[in-house]
């Protein structure tokens, strides 16, 4: 993704940009703010790069400060000078209270756990940057070197958990999480900068928000995947034509039936007709005149 004439970013897994996808109802021509989605994958590693691409226009600038943020948390600074073309986030350092110690990480999507209710509740900044990495640009001249680091400064304030209440609806299922994490030195300190005066000293912003595929789906973003149409075995196939051939000779038996059935019942009425017509016959020649003749003589 452009944000800075010159300037792309990409967010990497395993090596490989992830695809950034446009939210289709927000148009941002002209706009010094760009916002792209990406899919996150729970439990994976991520980078996010930034490079100089030829045709930038460096103008009077020393270096292009480059500041990361992820979920709201801190802000994270690599400088790029003018022999340098590529910046890059793959891990982070924090102060561990626990240990009392400096510890690095790999940044990597964790799982946001979410909660009827929770002990700690995130300031508005943490909230509304939930499931956000934000990287700002800025062409600037250096200045002079800033004191070193104190561990309040960068003190871990992640957020794993959140409250349906507090969430209000987001579809945000995933957190910038630290894993593999090692004791390590205090982050180098940044240079102290000042911004270019006039229009190239502008701040350029990119967000790239990071959802589930559901999500990116249910905003329009992606296209849902159709249901495969489930395949027919070769044996299922020839059971259907043995259940074909099946009917057909069982519709054949039915019609043979039922021609002999009728006929049957042609005969046995021809039958019936026939002796009825005899039975009448007979009966007509018993029902003739009975002559009496008297037996008795006088």
């Amino acid at each position: 993704m452009a944000f800075m004439t010159g300037l792309k970013v990409d967010i990497l897994t395993n090596g490989s940009a992830l695809p950034m996808y446009a939210d289709p109802d927000v148009s941002e021509d002209g706009s010094d703010s760009h916002t792209k989605y990406i899919k996150a994958t729970t439990g994976a590693k991520f980078t996010v790069r930034v490079t100089v691409q030829d045709g930038f226009a460096w103008g009077k600038c020393d270096l292009v400060r480059i500041t990361a943020y992820f979920d709201g948390d801190h802000g994270w600074v690599n400088d790029i000078w003018a022999q340098k073309t590529v910046a890059e986030f793959s891990t982070v350092s924090r102060w561990c209270q626990a240990s009392s110690q400096w510890k690095s990480g790999s940044l990597t999507f964790g799982s946001l756990e979410i909660k009827e209710a929770t002990d700690r509740v995130p300031d508005f900044n943490q909230l509304s940057s939930l499931g956000k990495i934000r990287i700002t640009s800025q062409r600037c001249c250096y200045s002079a070197y800033q004191p070193p680091r104190t561990p309040v400064s960068h003190k871990d304030t992640r957020i794993s958990e959140v409250s349906e209440k507090v969430l209000k609806g987001k579809a945000i299922s995933h957190t910038v999480d630290l894993i593999e994490q090692y004791p390590s030195r205090a982050p180098n300190t940044a240079l102290k900068v000042e911004p270019v005066l006039g229009p190239m000293g502008k701040l350029y912003t990119s967000n790239v928000l990071y959802r589930s595929k559901r999500t990116l789906q249910m905003l329009g973003c992606i296209k849902k995947t159709p249901s495969p149409e489930p395949e027919i075995a070769r044996d299922s196939k020839e059971e259907i034509r043995s259940l074909r051939a099946r009917l057909a000779r069982l519709e054949r038996e039915h019609d043979i039936k039922t021609v002999t059935s009728d006929a049957s019942s042609a005969r046995v009425k021809r039958e019936r007709l026939h002796t009825e017509d005899r039975g009448s016959r007979k009966r007509s020649r018993r029902s003739g005149s009975i002559e009496v003749v008297d037996l008795t003589l006088d």
